[in-house]
């Protein structure tokens, strides 16, 4: 087992954790250790009775208290320190009225209505903070417990303050899970957490919590092609939790999802649903991933979605017999033909995020042609946040709805009585299509969040662009396609952008840059990227991404391109950081390499608006085409290869070329915000009339 590389001391462990009154969590773990390996451990033998007797002194004085009748800070503490939290809450309640000043009380009150889920003025943290910060009393535990408090308010705070408290408590598994937890959730980067999980499996076999952390070992045991560990961990976590087969292998095929092996992953998904053929989280993976793939087919991927509808959505419509009646709704219309439109947007990526920027652009724009003839209702599946709360001010309706139910949020839109309900996440993660199988609203559309057939039949329209979704290719789709003119995005939105309209270095290095997300680069990408720096022998190539962190992922990558003739040093790696920095890397190249087969969207956009040249292929899907479609409505054709071949041959002539890449430079950046591919005020004005056009076809038929 991985911890077995790391093996820590259990007892002095458990010592610590009597040491820092954790004593329910020492208790478990010295509970645990009689269960595996009393019988055969002389130092375990000679110190469990010590380790024991100083939990009992503890549960003792517990026992004293209670037959005298006292209720004080002291039982109340006890209760705490041995996760009796329902003893503990009213005796804390009790002293927190008489006490408010108290900072010992004030946290054990915290404490205690957090872990029954109670609640609790917000105040009290902000104040637990700043005094913790001046006194340092309690800090350990203050910041655990703001860590849990900003769990599902604000995860980047929450990741702070469990960081702080694992300075203080370095070995504590409980915070180490919390950390890793936390951190992978939200950075995806399995090796960033290494170090933390030896800890963090020092847990009761028992627990949900190790088995999460044996499954993050899982995951970098495979990372790291660690075969016999990869084994072992695999035989542990089956043993202990035979039910979640299904989640193994997503997990597996996530990984191999982010790294890059599509294939693989496309396997362990397929492995998933057909262990839980309800499994929505698999089905979900595999369609969208299946644009990621050289060899799956758009017939395949429509096959894909119409399984995903037989084996989630049919049984969970079957079970939840629901059947909403808009007739009343569409006479209202029939009699009045000007009344306005509700349009209700449903997305989980109201923050920063892409879709947030597109439907803030287009909302903003929108307020100058709609003639009031819409209200907008945002139904937010997140909690509030700067980017979601800044809706508010541009539609009709902003509704946080992350707590309610697929069933519960359909009844709330029909309550709403929307008229054409639009999705904004396709099969990415937070969706609710339960809720649109559910049929809330008589006209319903997919945008932005899906490159192929979502397979519900409840879904009227998907709406692409006419490069994008060529005609023919409807047959390929369980959505009728509607066809704006063009793509747009709101890169005019953008002010005061440092832009280098000059070569990157000045030693005729030419630096190809990539940008785009670790799970769009694959083999076939880097052979094609190793192919044109064996060509041009005065380039460097530099990648960002979020995998870029991890020491395992780099070395990955530094290899292939050894193995392939190109030297280590030409290959350089940024990580990311904030927006800003985001915007000035593109500073630093002279030509984007973009992915495939499934290029970029949002990155082909920006690297335009930074007057940065870049080649994509026109390939046979939708996914397959987002860069060129861009490059299409900005009038760059020239840019456009028609196969892998062409896309390596134009590569190599462009970055020999200096003279072009100034060129470009010097221009791409103002013929692409002159173009329709940043025209969001016009796409804006196209997608309400095309919104009023689908509606009016509705109510006619």
């Amino acid at each position: 087992m991985l911890a077995n590389n790391y093996q820590l001391d259990r007892l002095d462990l458990i010592e610590t954790l009597i040491e820092n009154n954790k004593l329910g969590m020492a208790l478990d773990l010295l509970k645990e250790q009689e269960k595996t390996e009393f019988s055969n451990n002389e130092i375990l033998k000679r110190n469990h009775p010590q380790l024991m007797m100083k939990i009992l002194a503890h549960y003792k004085n517990i026992k004293n208290l209670e037959q005298l009748e006292i209720e004080n800070q002291e039982l109340a503490f006890l209760y705490l320190n041995f996760q009796e939290f329902k003893k503990a809450h009213p005796i804390f309640e009790k002293l927190y009225l008489q006490e408010p000043n108290n900072f010992a009380i004030l946290y054990g009150f915290a404490k205690s209505s957090l872990e029954l889920d109670l609640s609790i003025d917000p105040q009290i943290f902000s104040s637990l903070e700043e005094k913790s910060n001046t006194t340092r009393e309690y800090h350990t535990e203050v910041c655990e417990l703001l860590g849990d408090f900003y769990l599902e308010k604000d995860k980047d705070k929450a990741l702070y303050f469990f960081a702080q408290a694992l300075q203080r408590s370095p070995l504590n598994p409980s915070l180490n899970f919390k950390f890793i937890h936390l951190h992978y959730s939200i950075y995806q980067d399995i090796y960033a957490i290494e170090k933390f999980l030896p800890y963090a499996l020092e847990q009761p076999n028992t627990s949900i919590e190790r088995g999460i952390a044996l499954n993050y070992a899982l995951i970098l045991a495979l990372g790291k092609d660690e075969g016999t560990l990869v084994k072992s961990l695999t035989n542990e976590l089956e043993c202990l939790f035979p039910q979640y087969q299904d989640l193994f292998h997503l997990l597996r095929a996530e990984f191999h999802h982010l790294n890059g092996d599509t294939d693989k992953a496309i396997s362990g998904f397929l492995q998933a649903v057909s262990y839980d053929q309800c499994l929505t989280t698999g089905h979900d993976n595999l369609i969208m991933l299946s644009h990621y793939s050289h060899s799956i087919t758009s017939e395949q991927i429509l096959k894909f979605s119409q399984n995903y509808y037989q084996k989630c959505i049919h049984p969970f419509l079957e079970q939840h017999k629901i059947d909403f009646d808009f007739s009343n709704l569409i006479k209202n219309f029939q009699e009045n033909s000007k009344k306005t439109i509700k349009v209700g947007l449903v997305s989980p990526d109201f923050k920063m995020h892409p879709v947030f920027f597109w439907i803030s652009s287009l909302l903003k724009h929108a307020s100058s042609h709609n003639d009031n003839n819409f209200e907008i209702y945002c139904y937010s599946s997140i909690a509030p946040n700067d980017f979601s709360e800044s809706l508010s001010s541009i539609c009709h309706k902003l509704e946080y709805v992350d707590h309610l139910s697929d069933i519960e949020l359909a009844e709330k839109i029909y309550k709403d009585q929307i008229h054409i309900l639009i999705d904004l996440s396709g099969h990415t993660s937070g969706n609710r299509l339960k809720t649109f199988a559910l049929k809330p609203a008589p006209l319903q559309i997919t945008w932005l969040g899906q490159a192929g057939p979502l397979g519900l039949p409840q879904i009227d329209y998907m709406i692409a662009d006419p490069f994008a979704v060529r005609e023919g290719e409807e047959a390929l789709y369980t959505e009728k396609i509607y066809r704006m003119p063009h793509t747009a995005y709101p890169a005019q939105d953008y002010e005061n952008l440092q832009v280098n309209r000059s070569l990157a270095r000045n030693d005729g290095i030419i630096v190809l840059g990539s940008f785009n997300h670790s799970m769009k680069i694959n083999k076939e990408v880097l052979e094609a990227w190793a192919e044109i720096l064996n060509s041009v022998p005065k380039s460097v190539l530099l990648m960002s991404n979020h995998s870029v962190f991890s020491p395992h992922y780099r070395k990955k990558i530094l290899d292939f391109f050894g193995d392939h003739g190109v030297n280590k040093a030409r290959i350089e790696f940024e990580n990311p950081s904030d927006k800003y920095a985001y915007f000035q890397r593109f500073n630093k190249i002279d030509i984007a390499l973009d992915a495939f087969p499934f290029t970029g969207s949002t990155t082909t956009h920006e690297t335009l608006m930074m007057s940065i040249p870049l080649i994509s292929i026109n390939g046979n899907k939708c996914a397959h085409r987002n860069s060129a479609s861009i490059l299409y409505f900005s009038k760059l054709d020239e840019l456009i290869a028609i196969d892998q071949t062409d896309y390596i041959n134009k590569l190599i002539q462009l970055a020999n070329s200096p003279e072009r890449i100034i060129h470009y430079k010097s221009s791409i950046r103002e013929k692409y915000l002159n173009s329709a591919a940043a025209d969001m005020k016009s796409y804006s004005k196209d997608f309400f009339n095309g919104l009023r056009y689908l509606w009016n076809q509705k109510i006619q038929n």
